[in-house]
């Protein structure tokens, strides 16, 4: 088993003379802040809503095709935000669609009020 020598949470001490430890640590912690952020704020129904609109508005769903190659590659593009907003979420594009399921019966009347 891997130790870090010092309380094993799997983190190495950090060196306070070497500035790289340090920087490479602040990068760290900022990814990961980031992380947290996006996966609190798409967790969340506004956030599901955002994440449903953007995958209309990028066409997640349909094709990227086009016969100009900048037009496909624009397309594509604006999918491939798509991709990594699920990717950084580890949200499953299945559970948007439910979410959306139930939404449309809320709008037909088969739910409660207080959907949202």
């Amino acid at each position: 088993m891997w130790t870090d020598g010092e309380d094993n949470d799997g983190a190495l001490p950090l060196n306070e003379a070497d500035p790289k430890a340090e920087r490479e640590a602040g990068k760290r912690d900022k990814k990961l802040a980031y992380i947290r952020a996006y996966k609190q704020f798409f967790e969340t129904d506004s956030g599901r809503y955002v994440l449903w609109d953007m995958m209309k508005q990028c066409h997640f769903r349909g094709t990227s095709f086009s016969p100009n190659p900048q037009e496909m590659a624009f397309n594509e593009g604006r999918r491939s935000v798509i991709l990594d907003i699920l990717k950084i979420t580890e949200t499953d594009e299945r559970k948007i669609l439910d979410f959306f399921q139930k939404s449309i019966e809320h709008l037909e009347g088969d739910e409660d009020e207080d959907f949202i």
